[in-house]
């Protein structure tokens, strides 16, 4: 075999090996296909119905499980002995990563619901399966990324993900949603649910094909930090550094007309890495200081008037939420009822007590729809009963309170919601046979409880109700903090009957909280703690690696700025985790980043070797 023929072989293989890297950077994230799913068991009786519909993390999780099997094929077809990187990174990357592989596995096996480890939760998706395919996904990467150029698999990806994404936002931004228009129908919908399709009016809102605005915050933390370094590098043509900055731009305002607070945290912590890394360079010259000043002015001013002050407003707001976590008020006093006006019902056989500010009521059921009222004192309570609403409404004290009665009663069975000045707050489920008991709003009965908390004590409603859900985490974690409850298991063993502190927090008592809103809570309570370490070792000897090689240089390469460009994608995701979650409409992303992060470092560093010796 000639060596030309040699060449063109190798390249044909390597476009080949990179091809499930570029499907998984450019069209996973994009893929939307409507599934239908009946759920039974305890998913069923924390989710919102017995059926999911799923439009964005169903069919992106499948298709990532398939690239990954077709990574792991490769891996053994295209990936040379001689081309793996045999250095101590490497031993402690994977030493990394079946720690955290070999936990997440314990996890799952210990778990109570070993259906959700595995396969994962509505809307999520994302159990042991799907973890395992984000470190494959990565270690591919890493092991397949062979040179500089190789990033020209990651780059020109990124710019048409980048690019869809603009217009999808775009259209939202405008209310004229691409993803509600009938040729979408046709693409997201299977043929026996196209009826179910019906455009709706999102007045702006921008979710993009991400599934929530929150997820949006991570898109953009990664997105708008690696083109924000391409942007800088005097290695590119004037062309594309306008391109990139056009997406930095237009990414900007999409992340702050989706309201993400997460992300804009994201993009400020790796603005701020960029420019305490990049400084000597930037004050090396005062044209780009001067040049740099001008760009961020001008894309905080325009991102600001286009957004109508959303961008000041958001900044205002995150400040003011870090104070009231950070600056506690010494004279709070933890009070479990949070000042409800309803905030307890006891309900046991024959008797079910109201606890109200106004005092107590007790009900008696003499049948399902006869029914005595006493005050705590077992003094008669005067009640008025409607026969046409169904209802009773009492004489003072309780004037604010009312009870109505389901339109299914009889004699043997009865539901009651509990309103106070026209916010249900509880139901009661009374039965013949068994008596009275609280029931939530699919039916399901449980106890109302005050859960375990930890920290966060007047501030549960800071960062959208992060207080409260935080608070309620620590005490699992701390109860369980080895192997977890297992992966995606949040939904089932998060206390979703801490009823009063629920009501304050979201101000319904029947939200159903099926994440954490913090990427290492996440990993901690689902995996464990040693899980949680070992996926941080992971990322941290990364960034570590990337401040030591590329921190207060004068002068970048090309290879210096890919490097960049990832690290500090990688740094912005990870911030913006500090407030979202990991789902599988963007975490593909961050995991393919890490590992040309980590191959792009190994790349560099041979070249600094060479050039010394």
């Amino acid at each position: 075999m000639s060596k030309k023929t040699k060449n063109t072989n190798n390249t044909y293989t390597k476009k080949i090996s990179f091809v499930p890297v570029i499907l998984m950077l450019a069209v996973v994230p994009l893929i939307l296909r409507w599934h239908v799913t009946q759920l039974d068991g305890p998913i069923a009786r924390f989710w919102i119905g017995t059926y999911e519909t799923n439009l964005y993390t169903y069919a992106k999780s499948i298709v990532i499980i398939i690239l990954t099997i077709i990574m792991a094929k490769f891996s053994f077809l295209t990936i040379k002995k001689e081309t793996i990187k045999k250095d101590k990174t490497l031993k402690l990357v994977l030493i990394g990563s079946c720690v955290f592989i070999g936990f997440s596995i314990f996890s799952t096996i210990l778990s109570d619901h070993k259906d959700i480890a595995i396969w994962g939760a509505p809307e999520r998706r994302e159990g042991l399966v799907l973890h395992l395919c984000y470190i494959l996904m990565f270690l591919y990467t890493y092991l397949v990324y062979q040179d500089k150029e190789d990033f020209r698999y990651i780059k020109y990806p990124l710019i048409f993900l980048s690019v869809v994404m603009g217009l999808i936002g775009l259209s939202q931004i405008l209310g004229k949603d691409i993803l509600n228009m009938d040729f979408m129908n046709d693409i997201m919908m299977p043929n026996e649910y196209k009826d179910v399709f019906t455009p709706q009016n999102t007045g702006g809102s921008v979710y993009l094909t991400l599934m929530h605005s929150n997820y949006v915050g991570s898109y953009a933390s990664i997105i708008m930090s690696f083109f924000a370094v391409l942007t800088l590098s005097n290695h590119e043509s004037t062309p594309m550094r306008i391109i990139y900055g056009a997406i930095f731009v237009f990414t900007g305002i999409i992340l702050i007309k989706a309201n993400s607070q997460a992300g804009i945290v994201g993009v400020g912590v790796s603005m701020l890495a960029l420019f305490i890394i990049y400084s000597k360079k930037i004050f090396k010259s005062k044209k780009l200081v001067t040049a740099l000043l001008l760009f961020v002015l001008a894309t905080v001013s325009i991102t600001n008037i286009v957004t109508k002050g959303l961008l000041l407003d958001n900044t205002i707001d995150i400040f003011v939420d870090a104070k009231k976590v950070l600056v506690k008020d010494p004279n709070h006093k933890y009070d479990p009822t949070y000042g409800l006006p309803v905030y307890d019902v006891k309900a046991s056989k024959s008797l079910a007590t109201i606890y109200t500010k106004d005092g107590e009521l007790n009900i008696y059921f003499k049948n399902a729809t006869d029914l005595q009222f006493t005050d705590s004192n077992k003094k008669p309570v005067e009640a008025i009963y409607n026969k046409d609403q169904k209802n009773y409404k009492f004489a003072p004290p309780f004037q604010k309170l009312m009870l109505l009665e389901s339109s299914e009663s009889s004699q043997e069975f009865s539901q009651i919601a509990v309103y106070y000045e026209d916010f249900t707050y509880y139901i009661i489920e009374y039965t013949k046979e068994e008596g009275a008991y609280l029931i939530d709003s699919q039916g399901y009965r449980y106890e109302n409880m005050i859960a375990p908390h930890m920290g966060f004590e007047s501030s549960e409603r800071a960062g959208s109700m992060r207080g409260y859900i935080w608070s309620r985490t620590l005490p699992l974690i701390a109860k369980n903090p080895i192997f977890g409850y297992g992966p995606d298991n949040f939904l089932v063993c998060f206390p979703q009957y801490d009823i009063a502190a629920k009501t304050y927090a979201y101000e319904t008592p029947f939200m159903i909280v099926d994440k954490p809103h913090n990427i290492y809570i996440l990993y901690a309570i689902n995996s464990g703690i040693i899980a949680l370490l070992s996926v941080v070792f992971i990322w941290l000897m990364y960034i570590v690696d990337s401040c030591k090689l590329y921190g207060l240089k004068k002068e970048y390469s090309q290879g210096d700025y890919y490097a960049l460009a990832c690290s500090l994608a990688i740094i912005g995701y990870l911030a913006a985790g500090f407030f979202n979650d990991s789902v599988p409409t963007v975490a593909p992303i961050f995991w393919i980043l890490l590992g040309a992060g980590y191959a792009t470092n190994h790349i560099n560093k041979k070249m600094k070797t060479r050039k010394t010796s």
